[in-house]
């Protein structure tokens, strides 16, 4: 016989608070899905494919020139190496998309800055703070206050991220010459 338990309602816990923020980041990013759906011929960069990318875009002058040369010599239409119709339009794409990226950079730059000004304000008054209640943890009546400070000390000194150290093969596992990684 199995006995089942039933949840007391204080005992549920209760689902994370829907924040304008949120709202508004959550229908952001349902119209940037909107909108990659609109864009054709997307492609995410892969490290196979990154190398061949930078060392192989060139200017669209370049591209121009290579497309004439092409279009204007038969010896070099018999080669059958370069697709002139696939090469203007990679012209024309990068022509109508550019300035949309130009601005989605820039929108990303201002969002990112506005992100870390925001947090770099609410830590400077944090740490204003954890500076007093350090100090007023050391009055008589403080005794309340200091598992806060323990709390906000452990965070402060928190590591973003912390680093692995690794012995070489061949050197001594203490006092050798280490490498710093991730």
């Amino acid at each position: 016989m199995t006995q089942t338990k039933s949840l007391e309602a204080s005992e549920v816990p209760a689902p994370p608070a829907v924040t304008d923020y949120l709202q508004l980041a959550s229908e952001l990013i349902a119209a940037i899905d909107k909108v990659e759906a609109t864009i054709p011929k997307l492609a995410a960069s892969h490290t196979l494919s990154r190398d061949f990318v930078r060392t192989h875009v060139k200017n669209p002058e370049f591209l121009l020139s290579a497309i004439a040369a092409v279009e204007q010599r038969p010896e070099l239409q018999a080669l059958g190496k370069m697709d002139v119709i696939a090469a203007r339009n990679a012209l024309r794409y990068h022509e109508a998309y550019r300035p949309a990226e130009d601005r989605i950079e820039a929108l990303l730059k201002v969002l990112r800055s506005s992100r870390t000004t925001l947090l770099a304000l609410a830590g400077a008054d944090a740490m204003q703070m954890y500076d007093v209640a350090k100090g007023l943890s050391r009055d008589v009546g403080g005794a309340g206050l200091i598992p806060h400070v323990e709390n906000m000390r452990r965070d402060f000194r928190r590591k973003r991220k912390a680093s692995v150290v690794v012995t070489l093969p061949g050197t001594p596992a203490a006092g050798g010459p280490k490498l710093l990684g991730t």
